[in-house]
């Protein structure tokens, strides 16, 4: 064999490995009604896949807009303000190899969306987790947290507002593993990472 046509060889055998070692992109879209541990959980597969956690709530406050929705305050964000938001944060760098989505898509027009940016931009559609959990379950948990938004009153609000929005966006996911989120941190991270196969 030449010399050329040896180091030929050698770069298509790189390109070929360096190409078998590239983890394949991946989108994981976390649904579930406030108070379900969509961003602790969130959280747990940013550390263990490394990919950025895209969240709603966050957006919304680095743009000054509020609280964060129906994540926050109750407030619901309009279809196209979380939109732009969405696809302003998506385009960044650190988003190229995958991310994790946490309070978004609220509505069925941002699944919508949603599945026509991915398609865009060359990204997988998503392998989507839905953390189920009982209003009562959810009402204890927001008392717990203490936090302004969690009052009794908006507490009401956030989740009424969370299932019917939920009757028109879960459609849209036959595919979306449940999985029980009263179950303790550590049990429900585990049912994740056993549905997600890592």
């Amino acid at each position: 064999m030449s010399v050329l046509r040896r180091k030929v060889l050698t770069g298509f055998l790189l390109v070929r490995f360096m190409y078998a070692q590239t983890p394949p992109k991946r989108i994981i879209l976390m649904l579930g009604p406030p108070g379900s541990g969509k961003t602790m959980q969130s959280e747990k597969l940013r550390s263990a896949l490394g990919l950025p956690v895209v969240s709603m709530t966050d957006m919304l406050r680095s743009e000054g807009t509020g609280k964060g929705g129906p994540a926050g305050s109750g407030d619901i964000v309009s279809d196209d303000v979380a939109n732009s938001l969405l696809r302003k944060r998506i385009s960044r760098k650190d988003c190229q190899r995958g991310f994790i989505l946490d309070g978004y898509p609220f509505t069925a027009k941002q699944a919508e969306y949603l599945e026509a940016v991915l398609n865009e931009l060359g990204l997988p559609r998503p392998a989507v987790i839905h953390l189920s959990i009982t209003d009562y379950d959810v009402d204890q948990r927001l008392a717990k947290r203490g936090r302004e938004e969690d009052s009794p009153g908006n507490t009401e609000l956030r989740i009424v507002t969370y299932r019917k929005q939920a009757e028109l966006l879960m459609p849209r996911y036959p595919n979306a593993i449940t999985v029980d989120a009263s179950k303790p941190v550590d049990v429900v991270a585990a049912r994740i990472r056993q549905a997600l196969g890592y």
